[in-house]
This record gives structure tokens, sequence and C-alpha cells, in this order.
């Protein structure tokens, strides 16, 4: 197997995960990383350019949603119309959040955009209601840079920690492991407690 095809079969799912799952792929694919599994280089630079592909696409997903919204149920039912109505069902899982972060996002769009990279299940959400409010996509661009990028460094930052302290390598099946669930349970506390905090800062 010459290099190309194993570095196709490496990193070719993981991208394909980062772009469709987020941080769900990106957790373990940065812990992977910091015992010597992957290269943490490429999983930097496939995890921004996937959340970027994924995040504008979302963007884009707000900026039509003003039409999909007038949709009649008696429309006549054709192959546009079928997609039209597959968005409008999209839009019809995210309204409540939506609707709970407009009064917010207003008043400082490009921090809250920034923020909310860290605040697991207001992403989507976040992209959308940047579309739909016709934020520049340049600025809009900016912003979720930002924020990746800061959520990226900040995941390898906690798993180069736990790493550290339980000196895992990939000859120590066992302690990968262990220190990967503590990764994996630390994630998920800082992610509830952001989730806790802004919560309470933007909405009592």
């Amino acid at each position: 197997m010459d290099l190309s095809s194993a570095f196709a079969i490496k990193y070719v799912p993981i991208f394909l995960g980062l772009l469709i799952g987020g941080e769900t792929v990106l957790v373990p694919a940065v812990y992977l990383s910091t015992v010597g599994i992957l290269d943490p280089l490429f999983v930097f630079a496939l995890a921004l350019v996937a959340t970027l592909i994924s995040d504008s696409l979302w963007y884009l997903f707000g900026r039509l949603m003003y039409k999909v919204r007038k949709l009649l149920p008696e429309e006549q039912v054709n192959i546009e119309g079928l997609k039209q109505r597959f968005a409008h069902r999209m839009y019809a899982r995210i309204t409540p959040k939506i609707e709970r972060l407009s009064a917010v996002f207003v008043e400082n769009p490009i921090k809250i955009l920034v923020v909310s990279k860290f605040v697991y299940g207001t992403r989507t959400a976040m992209q959308v209601l940047s579309g739909i409010y016709r934020i520049p996509y340049q600025r809009y661009l900016v912003g979720d840079l930002l924020g990746s990028v800061l959520l990226i460094i900040i995941t390898f930052a906690l798993g180069l920690g736990i790493q550290k302290v339980f000196n895992a390598t990939v000859l120590d099946v066992r302690n990968i492991l262990l220190s990967f669930s503590v990764f994996v349970i630390l994630f998920l506390i800082l992610s509830y407690s952001a989730k806790k905090t802004i919560e309470k800062l933007w909405f009592q």
C-alpha cells in the first residue's frame, strides 16, 4: 500500500465524520492524535476545514429560510416542492432554538457566534441565524473561523493535558482507554458548564 492510499484510508473517513458529526468525531480524533496514532496537524486542518464547510452550508440554509417559511401545505407537489418541504422540516426542527437565541443574537451576532461554539447544541442554530439575519458572509466567516480555531485548540490542550497525566502511548491500550474516558468526561463537563453559564447570562 502506497503512502497516498494509507493517508486516504486513515484521514478521509475522519474528514467525512468531522463534516457530519462535528464535536462527536472531533473529540476522539484529537485524542488519537495526542497519543501518536494520527498526525495532529492533519487533524487540526481537517477539523477546521470540515467545520467551515458544514457551518457555511447551514449559513446558506438560513439565507434561504425566508422563502421556505412561506410554503403552503396545498402547494402542488413537484421535485422543487419536495426539496422545499425537506428544508421546511429541517427548519421546524431547529425553530425553537432559533427563536430562543434570536433576541440575544441581534445585539452582538459575531461575539455570540464565537461563544456558541462552546455550547453544545446551539452551533447549527447560530449558523442558520447568521444566514437569516443576512450577516455579510465575510464577517460571518471571520467569527466562525475564530470560534472554530479556539474550540479546536482548547480541545487539543485538554487532550494533551490528559495524555501527559496518564502518560498514554500506543503501546498501552488499557491506559489509552482509561485516559480517553477521562478526556470525554471532562470535555462533556466543560461543555455542560459552558452551556449553563451562558444560558444564565443570556436568558435570565
